[in-house]
């Protein structure tokens, strides 16, 4: 059996860390995983179960330390990995070296992040003589990357590898009603970080412009975060409170997708939207701003609608349309289900990964 280490140093909890769990969930039968990971991380108690770990402690600078560099080192020499994979840029500087110098035959870079990689000398070396494999989450992602320098990275090196979910573990999921739901009303429904680039700000202003024309609309909020005392305000003074309803933390998505008509998008970035993967999964429309990696889920007229940024007045007569026409959102619906099947199920992804491990 073939071993294989992730690298992910960080101690918080987001999108990049969520995709090496449910990736290593669905390795764990064909090959021996083991991940580094920071000692009290929500990475490292989710994957226990299922992989070896190793705690590391490392910041964005730590590969400045000669001491962490050979620490690094020891580690991945004394492991003989077949493969080892890296999803943070801290980790890539980190580990890349050291994994070279054991011997590892196999070094990807996974990215989710849309900032453009400087074309310093470290970096260039390590993206050409390093890593063995570039694995961005989208094709934005890889333009963004490659940005100040098209040809930093060799061609042969990058695959994109588009976040996914499990068709089959998505199905069989349960679920429950998050609410009673009003007849005649449209739901619309925005799960995740309530924090500002996720467009949330934009939302009572939409609303306010709805409901000039219609009052058969609710919108739910499903998420914390900082944002959410501020959004608050702005829906009251909006005086949009009635159209709106706050779920808190949803640790089931699968009840807030069944729950909703149509998922709303106002983030002005995202690398790869999983919440548009996992509601067109459950045959749902997407409204989303035409902006970063959003046009490779959200095909516009098809799977659902795309709006200029910032244009809230369009937005607002993209949910009016969704509200009126019960046959598109169906349509879209399934138009929807079927690209995930074909483009976004984690069965085929993972085909791809496996042919860097």
């Amino acid at each position: 059996m073939r071993k294989v280490c992730f690298v992910n140093t960080i101690p918080t909890w987001g999108g990049g860390e969520n995709w090496q769990v449910e990736t290593m969930l669905a390795l764990k039968d064909e090959f021996e995983l083991i991940s580094i990971s920071h000692p009290k991380g929500e990475l490292q108690k989710k994957i226990k179960h299922c992989a070896g770990v190793v705690p590391f402690k490392a910041g964005n600078l730590s590969f400045l330390n000669p001491f962490k560099l050979y620490k690094s080192y020891r580690i991945l020499k004394k492991m003989s990995p077949d493969a080892v994979l890296v999803n943070t840029s801290s980790d890539f500087k980190l580990f890349t070296l050291p994994a070279r110098w054991a011997g590892v035959p196999r070094i990807s870079y996974w990215r989710a992040n849309g900032k453009p990689l400087s074309p310093h000398l470290l970096n260039r070396y390590l993206l050409q003589e390093g890593i063995t494999a570039f694995l961005p989450c989208s094709d934005f992602i890889r333009k963004a990357a490659l940005s100040k320098d098209e040809n930093l990275i060799p061609a042969s090196k990058i695959s994109v590898l588009y976040n996914s979910i499990s068709i089959p573990k998505w199905d069989s999921e349960p679920f429950e009603d998050l609410l009673e739901k009003e007849k005649g009303i449209t739901y619309f429904g925005c799960i995740g970080r309530l924090s500002k680039e996720k467009g949330l700000l934009f939302l009572p202003e939409i609303a306010q412009i709805l409901q000039k024309k219609h009052s058969e609309f609710k919108i739910l909020i499903a998420g914390t975060g900082y944002l959410e005392e501020e959004l608050k305000a702005k829906i009251k003074r909006t005086g949009t409170e009635s159209f709106f309803e706050f779920l808190g933390f949803l640790k089931n998505g699968k009840s807030f997708m069944e729950t909703i008509d149509c998922l709303l998008l106002p983030s002005l970035w995202e690398g790869l939207p999983t919440v548009a993967i996992e509601a067109m999964a459950s045959l749902k429309p997407v409204i989303a701003f035409d902006v970063a990696g959003n046009p490779e889920v959200v095909r516009d007229s098809e799977t659902g609608l795309l709006v200029p940024p910032y244009e809230t007045e369009k937005f607002a007569q993209a949910m009016e349309k969704m509200l009126k026409e019960t046959d598109l959102r169906e349509e879209m619906g399934r138009k929807g289900r079927n690209l995930v099947q074909k483009v976004f199920s984690q069965e085929k992804t993972l085909l791809e990964l496996k042919s860097h491990l």
